[in-house]
C-alpha cells in the first residue's frame, strides 16, 4: 500500500518488490546479499550483476479538482541494471521493462494500479559502460509513474 504521507520511499519499495519477486537472478545468493535493492551497490562488496530502483525529482502535476487536497504526482523511477556483460544487461533490462509493464493491470495486489501508481511510461534509457572485460555494463531507465495522494 502507498501512503500519502510517505509515498515516495513507498513507490520504490513497491517497485523493488515487483522486480525482485518476480524476476530471475543468475546468481545463487545468501545471507545479506542482494538482487533488487533501493540504493546503489557498494563496488567492494557486492556480486553482480544487481538492479537498484532509486526515485528522482518527484514534482507535482496539479491538484485533483478545486478545494481538493488530493494532487497528481509526477514520480520518475530509475532501474539502473548493474551486469556482468553487455548480454546479461540487456537480458535483464528486458526483464524489467516487461515486468512493469505486465504489472500495471495484472498481478493483483502486486499491480501498480492497485497500489495507486498510474500511467506508467519508459521516459528514457541510457547505457553506461565501463571500458575493458572487467568492467561493468550498465543500463539506466528512467519510468514514470502518476500518483494521486490524498
Amino acid at each position: 500500500t502507498i501512503a500519502a504521507s510517505t509515498f515516495v520511499h513507498d513507490i520504490t519499495v513497491a517497485i523493488r518488490d515487483i522486480l525482485n519477486d518476480n524476476m530471475t537472478d543468475p546468481l545463487t545468493r545468501s545471507g545479506s546479499e542482494r538482487f533488487v535493492m533501493t540504493s546503489y551497490p557498494e563496488r567492494n562488496d557486492t556480486r553482480f550483476p544487481v538492479v537498484s530502483v532509486v526515485t528522482r525529482n518527484v514534482s507535482t502535476l496539479s491538484p485533483a479538482g478545486m478545494r481538493s487536497e488530493s494532487m497528481w504526482f509526477d514520480v520518475p523511477v530509475e532501474v539502473r541494471i548493474w551486469a556482468r556483460n553487455m548480454r546479461e544487461r540487456d537480458q535483464l533490462a528486458d526483464q524489467v521493462i516487461n515486468q512493469l509493464r505486465t504489472r500495471q493491470i495484472t498481478g493483483g495486489a502486486a499491480s501498480t494500479v492497485q497500489s495507486t501508481m498510474y500511467d506508467m511510461t519508459l521516459l528514457s534509457t541510457v547505457d553506461v559502460n565501463e571500458e575493458g572485460k572487467q568492467g561493468i555494463k550498465s543500463r539506466i531507465m528512467v519510468f514514470r509513474y502518476t500518483y494521486i495522494a490524498g
